[in-house]
């Protein structure tokens, strides 16, 4: 196992691949080692020995700009300056952009927040914009199939309250595909809100109608509001 531990550590170090493919490619050969030493434990050993050779974290976001354009930063890369010299960083990937405009998406859905920004380099707004091929893909997933659906809450860092939303399709013959379809932002949980969430999800798969006849099952924890989500449901 000490073998397979400093095989990871150097490829860490020598190569750009991400970890969890480092990790993949080596665990397949050595699975009796990957069975002890797990990914779950590797990685974090992983991500030191990486940590040495990764770029410094630039002061500003136009010396973040200066590193796209000098190539350090190769998978990410635009910048914007407007007329009074502030700058935005445009982080986009050219191959779901590809992607996108060969599945024609026409429907982008935009989210922005000042309280969750990078300290380094300063920054005051995060603007994230997302094409919404992923939901496309999942619709023609499930096309003439029975699923699924669970609904989680949770409380995040800064204490909101989160609900995930992820559905299965159901076969007779073998397991289903999964897919988490929805993250919401609610205000306060009760089996109202928990209703409320159940049918944007599904307005989001099925646009032109919810296909109830189509959802065999719904499951969750036993708390009495998410019981009585069920039962309302």
């Amino acid at each position: 196992m000490n073998t397979f531990k400093e095989t990871l550590k150097k490829r860490s170090v020598n190569e750009v691949t991400t970890l969890n493919t480092i990790y993949e490619d080596e665990a397949r050969p050595n699975p009796e080692s990957a069975v002890k030493y797990t990914w779950k434990s590797a990685e974090s050993c992983m991500r030191w020995s990486r940590r040495p050779s990764l770029p410094t974290v630039p002061g500003t976001l136009r010396e973040l700009a200066d590193q796209f354009q000098s190539g350090l930063l190769e998978r990410y890369q635009s910048c914007v300056e407007d007329t009074s010299g502030n700058n935005s960083i445009v982080f986009v990937s050219k191959t779901l952009i590809l992607k996108a405009l060969e599945m024609e998406v026409t429907e982008m859905h935009v989210d922005a927040t000042f309280r969750v920004v990078p300290s380094t380099p300063k920054s005051y707004q995060l603007l994230i914009m997302h094409a919404m091929e992923v939901i496309t893909e999942i619709r023609q997933k499930v096309v003439g199939k029975k699923i699924w659906v669970s609904i989680d809450d949770t409380t995040d860092a800064e204490g909101r309250f989160i609900a995930s939303v992820i559905i299965g399709t159901l076969l007779s013959d073998r397991a289903g595909e999964i897919f988490l379809l929805n993250l919401e932002n609610l205000q306060k949980t009760n089996h109202s809100t928990i209703c409320s969430v159940f049918e944007n999800s599904l307005y989001l798969l099925w646009p032109d109608g919810i296909r109830r006849n189509d959802v065999l099952l719904f499951l969750s924890d036993a708390a009495p509001y998410m019981t009585r989500a069920g039962d309302t449901l």
